[in-house]
């Protein structure tokens, strides 16, 4: 659970997007890897209004050998709230609210409804229940409270699961929250770096319909999703994948999410595709060029 150079690039521009204020949750107490100065420069690259801190920055060794971080709070309240509060099961890391996201909470638990601001950054995957994580969600958050999901898509053997690119924005669409944004981030190795690339992933966007595997290319991905609870916002919506609603009903307004191989819908490609892999000598060959096919269509921005 950790926040580099590129997450508070990211939280800036939804910042400026909506001015952040009042109370934050972390899922997790962040391990924030920056500097002040870092943290002044991508602001003024953003043109993000930062707020004076109310603590100090706390420069300290982390867990991980030869990473410097700061302190949480510091770097929340720079980004405009005034109360920064995190959640996890024990005070083992220093969460001030305890709580097993496994289970519901009580309904008289007095935090229910008070977050403007909750940010997952890398805690859902380690819980073993999903649907009670995010209904727990749903129900800290304040009326137009947003949500940020920075999770894993492909870290093998990281936590107990892998998001598909299109699973927050399905699950938050059926219950009635408004889509803020859906991205990628593609991260060159597992160390927290500035040198990370940045895609929408939504459901309109190219690397939706194109195959993810290979624009996964060997990196580590994450995502980044943030919604708004709007007075239609449910938790306890379970939805049906888009790909198959449209596959079910041809006629349906359905926007598939998944893939079955190839580009969605480029039915020439898949068919040419289909009979090069039947060759042996050219299965390697087709392979490669649907792979960088498929990287063709994504506009990757370095962030």
């Amino acid at each position: 659970m950790g926040i580099g150079n590129s997450a508070i690039r990211l939280l800036m521009r939804e910042g400026n997007r909506k001015e952040f204020s009042g109370k934050i949750l972390q899922l997790g107490k962040q391990l924030v890897v920056a500097t002040e100065q870092s943290i002044e420069k991508l602001a003024e690259e953003e043109n993000f209004k930062l707020s004076e801190p109310r603590c100090d920055i706390e420069y300290g060794k982390s867990q991980y050998p030869g990473v410097m971080a700061i302190s949480d709070e510091y770097l929340f309240q720079r980004l405009g709230f005034e109360v920064v509060d995190a959640l996890d099961q024990n005070t083992f890391e220093g969460a001030n609210v305890i709580h097993d996201l496994n289970h519901p909470f009580d309904k008289d638990f007095e935090k229910i409804g008070t977050y403007d601001f909750i940010y997952d950054g890398g805690t859902i995957e380690h819980i073993f229940n999903i649907p009670n994580a995010l209904k727990n969600v749903f129900d800290l958050l304040a009326m137009d409270g947003r949500i940020v999901h920075a999770t894993a898509i492909n870290a093998i053997n990281h936590g107990y699961y892998n998001f598909a690119t299109f699973f927050f924005e399905e699950f938050y669409e059926t219950n009635g929250f408004q889509i803020n944004e859906n991205g990628v981030v593609r991260i060159p190795d597992i160390s927290l770096g500035d040198k990370v690339l940045y895609t929408s992933c939504g459901k309109n966007s190219q690397f939706a319909k194109s195959v993810n595997p290979s624009l996964f290319d060997g990196v580590v991905c994450w995502t980044n999703f943030i919604a708004t609870k709007t007075s239609d916002s449910t938790g306890d919506r379970f939805p049906q994948q888009g790909f198959y609603l449209g596959t079910w009903d041809p006629t349906s307004s359905v926007e598939g999410h998944g893939n079955s191989g190839l580009v969605h819908g480029d039915s020439l490609v898949k068919s040419i595709y289909g009979k090069l892999i039947r060759v042996p000598f050219l299965k390697c060959i087709a392979k490669y060029l649907r792979d960088r096919y498929a990287n063709s269509l994504v506009d990757w921005e370095v962030i």
